[in-house]
């Protein structure tokens, strides 16, 4: 099973639990791809997250320099799974890789570098810890842009007192998760809509037609309060981003009739 560890021309699954050295074993294989004569430009790792990546190279960089300031190499490679490796060839191998860096990506960064060797249009990956970032900058373009009247406008001041920031930033993630079936939902007219929402709540659309006045002036039957009330609670118990669902709901039914606002 060792010796299978570290021969570069099989390929391996491992799945461990964290701290078992998996990342130890990605170093190993790495370090036996060069000591087979592979150059460092050859050689691609791939992971999920720059931390990671940045990890693998660091490990890789401290076992090469340590190697080259080893008096008894010879005996080290041994112990460390690598008996037939040429001490000599490994002694140099540090400096190889400081010339000719092996290459650690992300995912992200490998498909950027792919859409910037070959693509014709010039593209961007965001990485999803800029994703946060660049919605609020969007957002905070939305909101300087208010002044003048318009529907936006309208809109953003009728939801501003029901939800704070981080609300509004959750809300609108939503929405770009949702976005295409918001674009669906744009193209039904008011009917088909209205139809869709009675089967939502489980009631016919007559139902639903009798209690339109009353339920967008925000005079909730006690039914549909109910209805809620359980939607509200089973939202709560879901992911983060339907616990934050769950929130800007509670907060809304907590509203006053004068102040709600669908």
């Amino acid at each position: 099973m060792r010796s299978s560890l570290y021969d570069p021309s099989t390929s391996l699954w491992i799945e461990a639990s964290a701290g078992t050295g998996k990342t130890k074993i990605l170093v190993d294989r790495l370090l036996a791809l060069l000591l087979s004569g592979i150059p460092p430009s050859k050689i691609l790792c791939i992971t999920f997250t720059k931390a990671a990546a940045l990890e693998m190279q660091e490990r890789l960089e401290h076992r090469l320099a340590a190697w080259q300031q080893d008096e008894t190499l010879r005996e080290t490679l041994q112990q460390e799974g690598f008996p037939e490796a040429d001490p000599i060839q490994a002694h140099g191998l540090f400096g190889k890789v400081l010339h000719t860096p092996v290459r650690f990506h992300t995912l992200h960064s490998f498909c950027q570098s792919i859409l910037e060797r070959f693509g014709s249009i010039p593209q961007t990956i965001i990485e999803s810890t800029d994703q946060d970032l660049f919605l609020e900058r969007a957002l905070d373009t939305i909101l300087k842009n208010m002044s003048t009247p318009s529907t936006l406008d309208a809109a953003f001041r009728r939801i501003s007192p029901l939800m704070d920031r981080k609300t509004l930033l959750d809300a609108f993630k939503g929405i770009l998760h949702m976005r295409t079936n918001l674009e669906a939902i744009a193209q039904c007219s008011f009917s088909q809509l209205c139809a869709k929402y009675a089967a939502a709540l489980e009631i016919s659309p007559e139902t639903l037609h009798q209690e339109e006045k009353a339920f967008f002036a925000h005079k909730i039957s006690t039914d549909l309060k109910e209805r809620l009330k359980t939607a509200t609670e089973c939202l709560a118990r879901g992911t983060k981003t339907e616990q934050s669902y769950a929130q800007g709901l509670h907060i809304w039914m907590k509203q006053p009739p004068t102040a709600k606002t669908l």
